[in-house]
C-alpha cells in the first residue's frame, strides 16, 4: 500500500478532497487503477483524524494512514508523548507497534526502540512513515512480540505493550485477562527482558482489580485531555513492594494539570459533608475514575453534598480545583421551575435520567444555566441552580 499512496499525484488528489462530501466521492471512480476509491477515502478520513489527534503526522504530507479501527485505537500526540515523558533509558520494545504514534514518540526518549507488530500491512504503513518523521533509531521487526522475545536474548529498559481490547468479532472488552496478549499471563516472559513495562489499558478496566492482576504496579497514571479521560497506564516495576502512587492527568490547551497520590492516601481520607453553601464543585473524569472521593474533600477543604454524590461545596473558591467551579443561586425541590425554558442538566445520584428530567421540567438543552439533580446530605433529592464560574 506504501508505494501506491507515494505518487505526487494521489497526495494531491487526497488534499484537494480532503473535506469533500464522501458520500458523493464514494460513488465516483477512482481516477488511479491500482487504488479504488474506498482506499482513497480511508486516507482523507485517516487525515482528517489526524489533524486534531496526531497533528505532526497530519502536517507531514508523505505520512500513509491505516484503516479507520487503527486510527481509532491509536493514541493521540498528546497521550504518546505523555507516556514517552514517564520513561528513559537507551532502549525500548513496543510490543504492539499498531499505527506507531507510541514508538515514534518514544523514539525521541531513547537511543534504539523496537517496533513489533503482527499485522504485515499495518507495519508496513508504520514502516513508511518512521521514514517520513525521520526516525531513524526504530527497528523493525515483523510479527508476533512476545514471539520475538521467546526467540531473542535481548534486554530493554522499558517494555511497552498495549493489548488489543476488541475480541474475534470486533466487540470491546474491558477485562485484562481477555485482551490480546494477556499481560499477566505473561508476566514472567516480560520480567525475564526488562524490569520496567508500561502498561496502557482502557479507561474502563476496574483500576484496583488490576493492580492485584499484575502485582508489580508502582504507578498508575489516568491520562485526560481536556477533561475525558482517554488512557489508563499502569507502571510495573519488577518485585515493587511500595505504595502504589495514582497519578491524575489533565491535558489542556495551554498546561497539563497533574495530581499524585498514594492508594494508601486515598483509603486513609476523611470526608467532610454539609448543605449547599456558596461554590458547588464538579471533579473532572479523571479524578473521579481516580476514586478519589474522599481525597478531594480532605485535600480541597470541600464539603461532600452526600457520600454518593461526589459534588462538593464551600463559601471559599479553590483557584486549582481539577475540575469544574459554579456559583451556586439556589437550591429548589424537583419540580418545574418558572420562566425557565433552558438548560445544562447534571446528574448525580438521582432518582431520574437527564432526559427524564429535561421532559418533567420541560426544559430545553443548552445556555448559561447549569441546573444538578442530586441527593442532598439530608438524604432529599434537589436541584441546584448554577452559574459557571471556571473549568
Amino acid at each position: 500500500m506504501e508505494q501506491r499512496f507515494n505518487n505526487i499525484s494521489v497526495r494531491q488528489f487526497i488534499n484537494e478532497h480532503l473535506y469533500a462530501d464522501t458520500r458523493t466521492l464514494a460513488l465516483k471512480k477512482s481516477p488511479f487503477s491500482d487504488i479504488s476509491m474506498r482506499d482513497l477515502l480511508f486516507q482523507m478520513e485517516g487525515k482528517r483524524k489526524a489533524k486534531d489527534k496526531i497533528p505532526t503526522f497530519f502536517q507531514t504530507d508523505d505520512v500513509i494512514y491505516p484503516p479507520p479501527v487503527s486510527m481509532e485505537q491509536c493514541s493521540s500526540e498528546q497521550t504518546a508523548s505523555y507516556k514517552a515523558s514517564l520513561c528513559r533509558g537507551e532502549r525500548l520494545i513496543d510490543l504492539t507497534g499498531g499505527f506507531g504514534v507510541d514508538t515514534w514518540a518514544f523514539s525521541k526518549a531513547f537511543q534504539q526502540v523496537f517496533y513489533c507488530e503482527k499485522n504485515e500491512d499495518l507495519g508496513k504503513i508504520a514502516q513508511h512513515n518512521f521514514s517520513v518523521l525521520h526516525a531513524q533509531n526504530i527497528v523493525f521487526q515483523q510479527g508476533n512480540g512476545l514471539d520475538f522475545l521467546k526467540q531473542h536474548q535481548q534486554t530493554f529498559d522499558w517494555i511497552y505493550i498495549d493489548p488489543s481490547r476488541r475480541d474475534q468479532h470486533n466487540r470491546k472488552i474491558h477485562t485484562l485477562s481477555d485482551c490480546t496478549p494477556d499481560v499477566v499471563e505473561n508476566l514472567d516472559l516480560l520480567f525475564q527482558h526488562g524490569e520496567r513495562i508500561m502498561l496502557k489499558s482502557s479507561p474502563m478496566l476496574d483500576i484496583d482489580k488490576a493492580i492485584s492482576e499484575l502485582k508489580h504496579v508502582a504507578e498508575v497514571h489516568i491520562v485526560a485531555v481536556k477533561n475525558e479521560v482517554r488512557e489508563v497506564l499502569y507502571l510495573l516495576k519488577k518485585g515493587n513492594q511500595t505504595a502504589v502512587m495514582m497519578m491524575v492527568v489533565n491535558i489542556l490547551a495551554d498546561k497539563t494539570e497533574l495530581f499524585s497520590f498514594s492508594k494508601e492516601e486515598l483509603q486513609s481520607a476523611k470526608a467532610t459533608f454539609s448543605m449547599p453553601l456558596t461554590f458547588l464543585y464538579e471533579p473532572h473524569a479523571a479524578m473521579m475514575k481516580a476514586g478519589a472521593f474522599n481525597w478531594v474533600s480532605a485535600r480541597f477543604n470541600l464539603f461532600k453534598l452526600h457520600k454518593n454524590s461526589h459534588l462538593y461545596t464551600s463559601n471559599h473558591s479553590v483557584s486549582d480545583f481539577p475540575g469544574r467551579i459554579f456559583y451556586i443561586k439556589e437550591v429548589m425541590a424537583y419540580k418545574p421551575v418558572k420562566n425557565l425554558l433552558q438548560a445544562n442538566i447534571s446528574v448525580r445520584n438521582f432518582p431520574a435520567t437527564p432526559n427524564e428530567v429535561r421532559k418533567k421540567l420541560k426544559l430545553k438543552d443548552g445556555g448559561d444555566v447549569f441546573l444538578f439533580c442530586t441527593t442532598l446530605n439530608n438524604d432529599k433529592p434537589a436541584i441546584i441552580w448554577c452559574e459557571k464560574v471556571s473549568e
